[in-house]
């Protein structure tokens, strides 16, 4: 980022919606743009919290689906939240709309939305998710959720099948090693 705008900031925070204000706000909070001796310009402050800044951006099935996403060779631009577009097009004039080139290189859709339920589809067109998705992942319909076990690093726990009220009702319940195996 320029200094230039860095210094228009708080004008063009001002100048958007709240949330996206608050968006940008809470990005702006993670990341350093003063120099310092040993640290560069930009330099993260908060991995932690510009992570969680950075997923607002971002459509919600995307931290559950990143991998299939861009290994079928999807835009980033067509993961954006419809909020993130809205910015991006006040910030350069330029049009993009929500879901701006959805497909893989294979030719296949990779996500619909309806208001808040997503679908999301593999390169193959096998559907990935049809959930309903809240601050927390899931909360209502079929999908799956990878996350760490806590006891076993090197292993995550992945549960794949319905969910009610976030809650995993049922399906398959796998471990995945997270190494490669030589």
């Amino acid at each position: 980022m320029s200094s230039t705008l860095y210094k228009e900031k708080e004008s063009i925070i001002e100048g958007l919606p709240s949330f996206t204000g608050t968006m940008v706000k809470e990005y702006f909070s993670c990341i350093d743009f003063k120099k310092e001796e040993e640290k560069a310009v930009c330099y993260v402050k908060d991995k932690e919290q510009l992570k969680k800044a950075f997923l607002q951006f971002m459509m919600p099935f995307y931290p559950y689906y990143y991998k299939q996403l861009s290994e079928g060779g999807l835009r980033h631009t067509a993961l954006l939240q419809p909020n993130t577009l809205r910015l991006f097009q006040q910030l350069t004039g330029k049009k993009f709309r929500p879901g701006y080139r959805n497909r893989y290189t294979t030719g296949v859709r990779a996500f619909e939305w309806d208001k808040n339920r997503y679908k999301v589809y593999g390169k193959d067109g096998k559907l990935l998710c049809d959930a309903i998705f809240g601050t927390d992942g899931i909360i209502e319909g079929y999908g799956q959720k990878k996350y760490t076990d806590e006891t076993h690093p090197d292993w995550n726990i992945v549960e794949e099948g319905n969910w009610e009220n976030g809650t995993f009702e049922g399906g398959i319940l796998r471990y995945e090693y997270k190494k490669p195996v030589e």
